[in-house]
């Protein structure tokens, strides 16, 4: 089976009358005029040939008409300038413009492309009442919500200024989509006689058809016959210049692709909207009685693959090809097609080695460029952000904002040290709101820039945005050693931005437009979406990857299209339009069924002349696309086609790399390196000791130790939005620390009353916290830790406060009957050898919140402060070191425990130590009356009544030092449920990833 563009090159090489360049070939895109001229030459090897001329339909009617297109950039600017002009418009902002203006251009071009009666379209309702509450549909609502700032409930700002909201929010919206339809018309009409000799392409079509049906175009054209190639679906423009050379005997010929048995036996076999009007256009406009289309009668075997993955479509669509003959990878006659766009770069990421070229013909959206990726980011910071409080001139802006632009790809490749030091100065100074001084000298300030709305301001603005851009273009433009020619894929993207922005800037200052720096970025957003970096290569040589509207007149023998999901293709099937699709099937506007019927023919022509063709499709319940169902189009091939025309239609189950059922196990020898760490501990010249954290740590995950300790990895630090939890204790430590055993105590006891405390909560508390917090949470100089505190310093400090009082009040309770404590330190480091038993001693080193008695009693309490939700009690001994437990495991009594412990084995070699019981405690400032600490049910009065709690903390620790015990992950318990996945170590653990836990 030849080509489509065989056959019909072929016929115009085997006619003797008809020379080739006399011939016009207008095709519906430039790759097919590609193709055919490859076609020609092939033919007529050997043979000198003069070649015909070969365009796309948008070149010929371009060229029928003289007029200068506008830009989509200019086209909106000239629009709102039009919009002005109207009676009662002339202050509405460019900034709400903006957000529907695109919309209103569209609707215009397709009535153009229609050659629809404006006058009609737009006056046809005249009348308030013509509108019926079931006119206006859910869609449409949505509609107005979002882009006229209408709200049901109650009349919001008006969208035309001359329009007067009625009682009730449906009739409001109502009467301004009547109002909508009876200035769009005059709209229409001034920006028409604005163009001034410019034009758009709906404009150039209309224009185009009307030249050619008054003939005085037809008399103009240079070529003797104007051959039309493989068009389907057109316009009523289209229809009439169709129409107007078909007139001119001999002059006009057309060709169209209708060979499939889809399209021939449409009168059989019911279902299918592109064959009714494929075989519509092939009989209003016949193709030469000579010409013979070899047709087909079925349809070639088609392969499903349904793929629980987006991504990884890409991999089975190069393994399916890779099961056919070794050739195939290589072949021009192979073609992978793309409905979805997005699935560009994965295909690229997924080429196998195996591939030695491949070419690559599609439109790639600047949606999915990182270039409009970190200006959606500004963007986004521009909307929140805010007028600094101490400055007119300055904005800050949300943190959580700036650090997403500063951890953005581009800016941590090519501004990666800068990016970390703004983040840092961010962290260091707890700046919720960044200033946009904070990057003042910087290349990137400009992303952080608030300009003035004057046209010149913004316009200087948009100059330096440009200029940014560009310095990223010219960076990633270098090219490495011996590819001087190869032009990286972001350059193209960041040239088109740049581009972009430099239109606008142009419109802006040009039209002397104002407009805020959130609009300027919106805008750009806008504009960029609609935007497409084309990309084009060698079309005859390799794998040809394209879309799906790029393969229009192409046939190829080996096949695979991705997502082939229902809502991707057909693709998704509703526009934004102000016109309803009642009044678009009044008019001949393009619909969604004429949507629809396109993809349907682009579909099964593809299909037909192939060998072999494979649908993938993404079948995961959390597909990013519309449906994971596959498209209707395999609905019909399995339902009608498989059985009227006896094709195959075959299922392939994917399989996925297998995954692990449970967790593995993995552990780390204790080899020399991690000896050698462990012995500095047991050496007596040896700085090196153990704390009650990092045992704790050992106790959670001996991995998770090794790493963070033996490694010397640390522990990754967490961004915090808002005040760690680690630095809200140290506060509420250090302001409690100011009444119990402030500096000028010196040493010794310092004797604390009722009145002390009543006194520090009257006159010193704040103050305190104030202090505190301007010093450990914001860092700043010590001439200003006595500055107000604002935002979420301020809320943060209210909660210190709360935790402090409940501290103050419960030790008031404790010294009611006129008691005072006498507090023997506060903070105070404590070095211990404490005994493994076998002759070895380990260093410890402690420092606990709080040690007091009552006086008058003999009791020594040791307090550690908790401001979380610990537990204050254990069942048994075994409890404390159990890892099952995860974070339910008691690590707070065990830290209290091995205090009591180290101290009171201190005091036994140092007889001037203060003697008598240790009771250890725990105050749970969340829950303070249920402070403590509780052995089973019973309160401990002094830690050695927990019997065996030494002995088994000894047989751990040897665990610890011992060669032959190597250091194991937690065992984790399997098939736990959410609730239970969160109370795991390895939740929290910050090395989860490293371990595959």
């Amino acid at each position: 089976m030849s080509s489509f563009l065989n056959q019909v090159a072929k016929y115009f090489v085997e006619r003797d009358d008809i020379a080739l360049s006399d011939c016009c070939f207008v095709f519906p895109n430039r790759r097919a005029g590609t193709f055919f001229a490859h076609e020609l030459s092939e033919l007529c090897e050997g043979r000198v040939v003069v070649m015909p001329h070969i365009t796309t339909m948008v070149d010929f009617v371009s060229r029928l008409v003289d007029a200068r297109p506008l830009s989509q950039v200019e086209s909106l600017f000239l629009l709102y300038k039009c919009y002005q002009s109207i009676g009662g418009n002339g202050d509405y902002e460019f900034d709400k413009f903006v957000r529907w203006g695109n919309i209103i251009l569209h609707d215009f071009n397709d009535v153009d492309m229609a050659m629809a009666d404006a006058r009609q379209l737009f006056t046809n309702i005249s009348d308030y009442r013509e509108i019926s509450s079931n006119y206006i549909d859910e869609d449409l609502r949505e509609l107005l919500k979002k882009y006229f700032d209408m709200h049901f409930e109650a009349p919001g700002d008006e969208f035309w200024k001359n329009y007067r909201p009625s009682e009730g929010g449906d009739s409001e919206v109502k009467q301004s989509y009547l109002r909508l339809w009876q200035q769009l018309y005059e709209l229409y009409e001034r920006f028409n006689d604005a163009l001034d000799g410019r034009t758009f392409m709906g404009k150039i079509y209309r224009d185009a058809a009307v030249a050619l049906h008054d003939g005085d175009a037809i008399e103009r054209l240079p070529w003797r016959r104007v051959v039309m190639v493989g068009f389907n679906m057109l316009t009523v423009s289209e229809t009439v210049i169709f129409k107007s050379l078909a007139r001119r005997k001999g002059q006009a010929m057309f060709f169209w692709d209708n060979a499939s048995p889809v399209f021939t036996r449409a009168n059989e076999i019911v279902g299918n909207d592109g064959a009714t009007f494929i075989n519509g256009y092939s009989k209003m406009f016949p193709m030469p009685g000579d010409f013979m289309l070899e047709t087909l009668d079925t349809l070639p075997p088609v392969t499903l693959a349904p793929v629980p993955s987006v991504s990884a479509q890409a991999r089975v669509a190069f393994d399916q090809l890779g099961t056919l003959a070794p050739d195939v990878l290589n072949s021009s006659q192979t073609a992978i097609i793309l409905p979805d766009e997005a699935l560009f770069l994965p295909l690229l990421n997924a080429v196998p080695k195996e591939v030695k070229s491949f070419n690559v013909t599609m439109g790639y959206s600047m949606r999915y460029s990182d270039i409009a990726s970190l200006l959606r980011l500004v963007a986004l910071a521009h909307r929140r952000a805010r007028p600094c409080r101490d400055s007119d001139t300055e904005w800050e802006y949300y943190r959580e904002d700036v650090k997403d632009v500063l951890s953005h790809p581009i800016i941590k490749r090519y501004y990666g040290k800068l990016a970390l030091r703004i983040s840092a100065e961010i962290d260091n100074n707890r700046l919720f709101f960044v200033p946009q001084s904070l990057f003042a000298g910087e290349d990137i300030a400009v992303l952080f820039e608030e300009v003035d709305i004057s046209s010149d301001a913004i316009g200087n603005h948009l100059e330096r945005l440009a200029a940014f851009v560009d310095g990223l273009n010219a960076a990633v433009s270098e090219p490495d050693e011996g590819e001087a020619d190869v032009i990286p894929l972001q350059a193209a993207f960041y040239n088109r931005m740049s581009k972009a922005i430099n239109e606008i800037r142009t419109a802006i200052v040009r039209h002397k437009t104002k407009l805020n720096t959130d609009s300027v970025f919106f805008l750009l957003e806008r504009v960029t979406s609609s935007l497409t970096v084309p990309f084009e290569g060698m079309p005859l040589e390799g794998l040809q990857m394209m879309g799906l509207l790029e393969s229009r007149c192409l046939d190829f023998d080996h096949l695979v299209i991705l997502s082939v999901n229902e809502r991707v293709l057909p693709g998704r099937l509703r526009q934004q339009s102000f016109v309803s699709d009642a009044l678009r099937r009044e008019f001949n506007l393009p619909t969604a069924r004429n949507s629809e019927t396109m993809w349907s023919y682009h579909f099964y022509r593809l299909i037909s002349r192939a060998k072999q063709v494979t649908l993938v499709y993404d079948s995961s319940m959390s597909s990013r696309v519309g449906s994971n169902e596959p498209s209707r189009f395999v609905e019909q091939l399995r339902l009608i086609y498989s059985r009227e025309l006896k094709s195959s239609l075959t299922s392939i189950p994917y399989e996925a790399t297998p995954q692990p059922t449970a967790a593995f196990d993995l552990e780390v020898p204790k080899d020399d390196h991690a000896m050698a760490y462990l012995a500095r501990f047991l050496d007596e010249d040896s700085e090196a000791c153990l704390s009650a954290s990092s045992i704790n740590c050992y106790f959670n995950c001996q991995l998770w130790y090794y790493l963070r300790y033996v490694e010397d990895l640390g522990d990754q630090e967490r961004d915090d939005t808002f005040m760690p939890a680690t630095i809200f204790g140290t506060i509420v430590h250090d302001t409690l620390q100011e009444l119990y055993y402030p500096e000028s105590v010196g040493g010794g006891i310092n004797k604390v009353t009722v009145a002390d405390i009543e006194n520090f909560k009257k006159n010193e508390r704040d103050r305190i916290i104030t202090r505190k917090v301007n010093e450990l949470y914001l860092h700043r100089p010590a001439d200003r830790l006595d500055e107000k505190l604002h935002g979420d310093a301020l809320i943060n400090s209210e909660s210190i406060r709360s935790y402090v009082n409940r501290v103050l009040d419960y030790d008031i309770n404790l010294l009611s009957d006129g008691a005072s404590l006498e507090v023997l330190e506060c903070e105070q480091s404590h070095s211990v050898r404490l005994p493994l038993g076998d002759g070895r001693e380990f260093k410890f080193i402690f420092k606990v919140d709080r040690i007091d008695r009552i006086a008058g009693t003999g009791t020594i309490r040791i307090i550690d402060y908790k401001t979380g939700r610990d537990e204050v009690k254990f069942a048994n001994v075994d409890e404390l070191f159990d890892e099952s437990k995860y974070r339910d495991r008691p690590h707070a009594a065990l830290q209290l425990m091995l205090y009591c412990y180290a101290y009171d084995l201190e005091r036994q070699q140092n007889e001037k130590m203060p003697q008598g019981p240790l009771k250890p405690m725990i105050y749970k400032m969340r829950d303070i009356e249920n402070s403590g600490l509780k052995f089973g049910k019973t309160t401990i009065e002094d830690y050695r009544a927990v019997d065996g709690f030494w002995e088994v903390f000894k047989s751990k620790m040897a665990d610890f030092f011992d060669r032959d015990i190597p250091f194991r992950q937690v065992v984790v318990k399997q098939n736990a449920t959410e609730k239970e996945k969160k109370n795991f170590t390895c939740f929290y653990c910050p090395f989860v990833d490293l371990c595959a836990r």
